[in-house]
């Protein structure tokens, strides 16, 4: 099977998107001044997408998706998480410093592991599924297996997305030793929480 250019380009402009699982990544390189944090973080996020891509394959998603009840349940708990992140982002920033690697400043500690932070931040948003169910099959060849034609799609897709946050991580790791400041640092985190919070509560409002 060969993966078309309409579906490369549509795939780019969604994964491109600003939304929590680039935030997410960003938050991590800002906050522990290293790569290897968000690349865990990236990890678990491709973990989390390939479970909804396997469930919308095998029908679950487009039955959350009949079953409007159950979807607004898992969507308001996926923006509960995000918001109580943005909120502990908050709280955490307020209290410490980011991690300067220049002045030998260890990394904060984190309660929860950057794998599973990764997990949790795409696994709670059941949007994802629903999206990737109405998404993939618009560009299933004809005649193809439906089925395997869409594995195929969501794989292509993941493999983008993990192009693009390894990119993200790079430049935000980048910039990171270039600004350390900080002020700016400091600024940066707190727009992070923020933009959590904005997200759940774009999360829980629009259906």
């Amino acid at each position: 099977m060969i993966v078309g250019g309409a579906f490369l380009v549509s795939a780019l402009l969604v994964i491109v998107s600003p939304g929590p699982d680039s935030a997410l990544v960003v938050h991590r390189v800002i906050r522990a001044g290293r790569r290897a944090p968000a690349y865990l973080t990236m990890a678990g996020i491709l973990t989390a997408g390939a479970l909804h891509a396997t469930l919308a394959i095998v029908g679950v998603a487009g039955l959350l998706d009949r079953h409007p009840g159950q979807l607004t349940a898992l969507r308001w708990a996926g923006a509960l998480g995000l918001f109580c992140w943005g909120a502990v982002i908050l709280t955490t920033t307020a209290r410490t410093r980011p991690a300067s690697p220049a002045a030998g400043t260890a990394p904060p500690r984190s309660t929860v592991h950057p794998y599973w932070q990764g997990v949790l931040c795409t696994g709670t948003n059941p949007k994802v599924g629903i999206f990737l169910l109405a998404f993939l099959p618009q560009f299933v060849p004809a005649g193809a297996p439906p089925g395997r034609a869409m594995a195929v799609l969501a794989a292509v897709h993941l493999g983008l997305a993990a192009v693009w946050l390894a990119a993200l991580t790079e430049t935000a790791y980048r910039l990171r030793r270039r600004v350390d400041r900080p002020g700016v640092l400091r600024t940066v985190e707190l727009a992070t929480g923020v933009l959590f919070m904005g997200f759940a509560v774009r999360m829980a409002l629009v259906s």
